[in-house]
């Protein structure tokens, strides 16, 4: 299996989700992002169309799907306490119970960093 893999380009705005990640949640026709400041984390999970924020996803097979998050970015930016519009790249934890993918975004390394190598 593919690793659960999310990208956060803070200068240009988007949050990238790789094949993997898409793969974990059944290739779902739309899906919602939930962000939780108090752990510093973001869940993403399948979902439909009458839920709430759901982001439409592709249908044609992708390798990485990118959406525009500007203002999630910036909220994300705030409680990280990141200084810099670095992009950084962070691992997810598949939860079986709710059918979602933790990132912890405490963990995310900065691309091109030292530790990313």
């Amino acid at each position: 299996m593919n690793p659960l893999t999310l990208t956060l380009n803070l200068k240009e705005g988007y949050i990238s989700l790789n094949e993997g990640t898409l793969e974990a949640l059944g290739h779902p026709k739309q899906i919602q992002l939930r962000l939780n400041d108090g752990e510093a984390s973001l869940a993403l999970m399948p979902c439909t169309m009458n839920d709430a924020e759901a982001v439409v996803v592709p249908t044609d097979p992708v390798i990485r799907y990118e959406i525009g998050a500007k203002y999630l970015l910036r909220r994300i930016k705030g409680f990280t306490g990141w200084q810099d519009d670095m992009p950084r790249t962070c691992e997810g934890e598949y939860i079986p119970s709710h059918q979602a993918i933790r990132f912890c975004l405490r963990n995310a390394v900065p691309i091109g960093s030292p530790s990313d190598q």
